[in-house]
């Protein structure tokens, strides 16, 4: 084997080993560990199910996660319940980190404009303070201080990472990867009586409304670099943190009340190079007009092969009302083909046929007898016109001199009498002018070939002559 093969060989063995070992720190200290993926019963901590507390189930199992399922919290009475354990003891010089995928589907964050994410009202406990719509903080609290940062934005109906760690002194937010704050965190010895995950038995519920999904608890402060493998640039790392790289698929529906979208498998997330079927099923008085992201079209259902993070929007458009089953406006003059219409009186429609004849094809305005908003795709078009271009060869037709052509040619760049490049972008082209025109260049263009031929037999006659000439001298001289 030579050399070159063995180096190859290490560099391979290396990275490997660098790439597992990356990896292995995120098993170092982590004490718990929720998936949320389970369907019934208890919620069971993934890194030792054998010390796993009871727990209570107040929440919606199955509901797309950002890995596989996650639970669903109403913001209001849905929680899950832990029992005492003895690993929850936080002390004011004791480390720990959390990380955890929220997902917002309400602003409504309990009354008193906290939604609990972990722990207990008593402290500790993180949450996210609402502060207006689209607008909110993030918050530990360990019974006598609040570690708070300042408004954030969240979206609704969209994933997000966020990781704290707290040492003996600070601690530090993480959203989406990056940092969004470093506090005091100076607090006192917390033993929490019971854990509870979006709620707690507050007497205002301070309830959390969406999803929440791979929750992570370590007794030591993650890394940077951890923080960042943990997002995996927004795709999350699945539990144990092996080598499978998980892609998202946020799906929505334009406009919202047209419709929805289901994708088979469940989840939203997946591994790289799953298929995912996307249906769309239009709601009452609407239809699928199509897709947009990571399908185009209008095939129904579409298929998605997951190698990056991905968005898919589905389009609906309003059904034209009316009183019977051809979608009538004012009159029986509107007929559904598919997704589209054959349509009289305007709307959501394929063809449009206006009251003045003029046709219209995915445009509900024709301007001319026939507008189509698209391509054209013919094997033949035949252009009738008066239009002629003959005059070039009457005889009173002058040409331009060529000397004079090509110092308008290096001041416009375009043939005379032909629009420029950006005239033809704004204004469009008559087939007929522009035909008509291309002919007039090319029997100016066969005028100036028949020019330069008689200038060179011209030429080639006095050469003949002076040929002549150079003879007789020759025969002279001998």
């Amino acid at each position: 084997m030579t050399i070159k093969k063995l180096f190859c060989l290490f560099v391979c063995a290396f990275l490997i080993c660098f790439y597992k070992a990356e990896c292995q720190t995120l098993i170092t200290q982590l004490e718990e560990y929720y998936t949320f993926d389970e369907t019934t019963g208890n919620v069971f901590n993934s890194v030792n199910s054998a010390v796993n507390p009871s727990s209570t189930v107040n929440a919606t199992y199955g509901v797309a996660g950002k890995i596989n399922t996650a639970f669903g919290y109403n913001g209001s009475s849905s929680m899950v319940t832990f029992a005492d354990h003895a690993n929850w003891t936080i002390s004011a010089t004791g480390t720990i980190s959390i990380s955890v995928w929220i997902y917002l589907t309400g602003e409504n964050i309990a009354a008193n404009g906290y939604g609990t994410i972990w722990g207990h009202q008593a402290g500790p406990q993180l949450y996210l303070k609402y502060i207006s719509a689209g607008s909110y903080r993030l918050g530990w609290y360990t019974g006598n201080t609040e570690a708070i940062t300042t408004a954030l934005s969240f979206s609704l109906n969209t994933w997000y990472h966020i990781v704290m760690l707290k040492n003996s002194s600070s601690l530090t937010f993480y959203r989406n990867g990056t940092s969004v704050g470093t506090l005091t965190a100076s607090d006192n010895t917390i033993d929490p009586p019971t854990v509870y995950i979006g709620s707690n038995t507050h007497t205002t519920p301070e309830a959390f409304n969406g999803r929440i999904d791979e929750l992570g608890i370590w007794k030591r402060v993650l890394t940077s670099t951890e923080v960042t493998q943990l997002y995996n640039s927004g795709a999350g790392l699945a539990y144990p943190f092996g080598t499978t790289t998980s892609y998202s698929l946020t799906t929505s529906a334009s406009p919202a009340a047209g419709g929805s979208i289901g994708l088979s498998p469940t989840g939203g997330s997946y591994a790289s190079g799953t298929t995912v079927t996307a249906a769309a099923t239009p709601n009452s008085g609407y239809t699928f007009s199509g897709w947009s992201g990571a399908l185009t079209g209008t095939t129904n259902p579409g298929t998605v092969t997951m190698n990056s993070n991905n968005t898919l929007t589905a389009t609906f458009t309003p059904v034209p009302g009316g009183a019977d089953n051809l979608g009538n406006h004012t009159a029986t003059q509107n007929i559904k083909m598919g997704n589209y219409w054959l349509s009289g009186d305007g709307g959501n429609e394929g063809i449009r046929v206006a009251s003045n004849g003029y046709i219209g094809i995915f445009t509900a305005n024709p301007t001319q007898p026939l507008t189509v908003n698209g391509k054209i795709l013919a094997t033949e078009v035949e252009v009738v016109s008066s239009i002629a271009s003959d005059y070039v060869f009457e005889p009173e037709y002058e040409l331009m001199p060529l000397t004079e052509l090509e110092l308008y040619l290096r001041e416009n760049k375009h043939l005379p009498g032909i629009p420029s490049a950006a005239e033809f972008s704004e204004k469009g082209q008559n087939l007929a002018e522009t035909d008509d025109l291309l002919l007039k260049k090319i029997e100016e263009l066969t005028l100036y070939i028949l020019k330069q031929e008689k200038a060179i037999n011209e030429q080639n006659q006095k050469i003949l002559g002076l040929q002549t000439e150079v003879d007789a001298l020759k025969s002279l001289i001998k």
